[in-house]
């Protein structure tokens, strides 16, 4: 959409009113955001200059009047300035306070220039109208005076809405002043993506916004790399999502040959071409066996989570179960692929069919191992705790506890009977009140848990220079344990 002085209907600020409307954003948003970003399309949103100390202008939309700031700023303020070793800005804090008492904060970082210290880009974060923005800024190119040319605006606003401009041919006045600009409003917009190794070669699926049949994906080998192959047809989902095939798993430069590495990725369609995305590449593993460092279980889901911390696995990866009666458990699962040193898996299911662990952990363990087109990982042993399907299961007891000094905030140790591994822990200070409400912890078995205290101070500092006894409750599935005393040791600056 072309900008013109003698048009009313089309002008910029009529059109970003039209595309905030579209968007249909958080409501309290729209109206400071509609006027921020009419503001920044007329005044250039990254100009030419070139800052060597906190007190010039900032390098953001620059108005006749200075430095921009939200149209009702009463008062602004900034803070936190770094520079590159060059002396140029890269990054600062503003805030903002509104005539009507609302404040506003930004942090801007990442600003960019070009070789003649003009910048040309930046990302910013700022709460508005009671929501979170981001911004980004990239692409910012000058004419032979030094005038910005053209630029790219990607925002996400509150209520997950996303916008993406490109102002380009911009032309000035002889007096220096914004002439006229071409908008175009359905540039595409990146905002999540990922690889899926299930697919040969490998497919890449793609989350944002203004996707249309048109979309061609370029891909570079490497950060800033070369062009790899040529621009990639992409399977539309909507406007806001589409997925491709990758040209092969490894691209010319064999980046990811044993290890992951980045490439980056642009999406183009008939308004105009994306920011740049860094896609990771996970490792093409060319020989060695898996190996199975670290793992265990993660309660939150249902059925139970694996975790496996290793060497060599590949997105081919398959792990086998075997249960304590020396029978294979289930058909092997393909791994959740993350990395070459990082898998998991779900569990067919929370009780193996020979029911080892219903009413206590299993004394034999559950054998597992990860098979590959390389070989087969070494076997572990993976203990399953205790499930409790009897509705008359006791309450939880605890037996004995005790404070590890060695974390911070400190750890407690609690050892009883009926422990699940949805627990969750209640703590009195010595006033009797509830100490805390959202603790961390961690499930061992039906028999001992842990978790970290809310501080090492008691909240009525009961334990300041000498030990304090304060109290604990354990809730399981089945209900919750009778108050028992814990010691809190001595706590000095």
């Amino acid at each position: 959409m072309r900008n013109s002085s003698a048009t009313t209907s089309w002008g910029p600020k009529s059109l970003l009113v039209c595309l905030l409307s579209l968007l249909a954003c958080h409501q309290e948003a729209t109206a400071a955001l509609c006027a921020v970003a009419y503001d920044r399309i007329l005044s250039r949103e990254v100009p030419a200059v070139q800052l060597q100390s906190p007190t010039p202008r900032l390098p953001f939309s620059l108005t006749k009047s200075g430095p921009w700031v939200l149209p009702s700023c009463t008062s602004v303020s900034y803070s936190d300035f770094k520079y590159n070793s060059l002396g140029q800005l890269i990054g600062y804090k503003f805030a903002c306070t509104g005539a009507n008492g609302t404040q506003t904060a930004c942090a801007f970082s990442g600003i960019a220039y070009d070789t003649y210290g003009r910048a040309t880009g930046y990302a910013g974060q700022c709460t508005v109208g009671g929501g979170l923005v981001n911004t980004l800024i990239s692409d910012g190119v000058y004419n032979g005076l030094g005038q910005l040319r053209s630029f790219t605006e990607e925002r996400t606003f509150p209520g997950s809405c996303a916008s993406s401009i490109k102002v380009s041919d911009t032309t000035y006045n002889t007096s220096g002043t914004v002439n006229d600009f071409l908008v175009s409003v359905n540039v595409p917009l990146i905002t999540n993506f990922g690889v899926a190794a299930s697919y040969d070669p490998w497919a890449v699926w793609v989350l944002g916004n203004s996707f249309t049949a048109n979309s061609r994906v370029t891909l570079f080998d490497g950060n800033n790399g070369p062009q790899w192959g040529n621009p990639i047809p992409v399977s539309l989902g909507g406007d806001s999502s589409v997925s491709f095939q990758l040209p092969g798993n490894m691209p010319p430069s064999r980046c990811n040959d044993g290890v992951s590495c980045i490439i980056a990725m642009k999406i183009s369609n008939e308004y105009g071409t994306s920011s740049a995305a860094n896609l990771k590449l996970p490792a093409i593993i060319t020989g060695g066996r898996s190996t199975i460092t670290q793992f265990g279980l993660a309660y939150a889901w249902e059925p139970w989570v694996v975790w496996m911390q290793g060497t060599n696995f590949t997105p081919k990866s398959r792990v086998f179960l075997i249960d304590t009666d020396g029978k294979q458990w289930g058909e092997p699962i393909q791994g959740g692929f993350a990395n070459e040193s990082a898998i998991n898996i779900s569990l067919p299911a929370d009780i193996p069919p020979s029911g080892c662990n219903r009413g206590r952990s299993c004394t034999i363990p559950i054998q597992m191992y990860i098979e590959t087109e390389f070989g087969t990982s070494d076997i572990v042993s993976l203990k399953l705790p205790a499930i409790y399907t009897d509705p008359k299961t006791p309450v939880p007891s605890i037996r004995q506890s005790g404070v590890v000094k060695a974390y911070q905030p400190w750890a407690v140790w609690v050892q009883g009977m009926y422990f699940t591994p949805t627990f969750t822990v209640t703590l009195f200070d010595s006033t009797g009140k509830q100490w805390g409400s959202s603790i961390s912890r961690a499930f061992g078995d039906e028999s001992g848990v842990s978790f970290q205290l809310p501080s090492n101070l008691e909240p009525y500092a009961c334990n300041w220079g000498r030990t304090c006894i304060i109290q604990m409750q354990i809730t399981s599935d089945f209900g919750t344990s009778v108050p028992a005393n814990l010691e809190l040791p001595a706590f000095a600056f």
